[in-house]
């Protein structure tokens, strides 16, 4: 057997002998509205974690914000839904742009 494949084993039975353990990552979110920059909201802004401070504040202007905050993951097929008329993520951002 070779050390490095040794070493390797080592670390992996003694995690505190090896590198450190991978720290977990809170989830990601993407704010895909319109920009409003007085209120704190850029066009894809990413937030480490839902920004609960942030919507709380909003929620009473644009009651539907929240669903123009997306996780990274779903990005994709949420911005496909942005595009077509009628989805609730289109009718969110039509909100946005309506109230001045």
């Amino acid at each position: 057997m070779s050390k490095e494949k040794a070493a390797t084993q080592e670390a992996a039975a003694n995690p505190a002998k090896g590198a450190a353990a991978p720290v977990a990552s809170a989830a990601q979110y993407m704010y895909i509205g319109p920009n409003r920059l007085k209120e704190g909201l850029k066009t894809y802004q990413v937030f480490i974690g839902m920004p609960e401070d942030l919507l709380g504040g909003l929620k009473e202007k644009y009651p539907h914000i929240g669903r123009l905050f997306v996780a990274v993951g779903k990005l994709n097929e949420t911005m496909a839904a942005l595009g077509k008329k009628g989805t609730p993520v289109n009718l969110a951002y039509a909100e946005i742009l309506e109230v001045k």
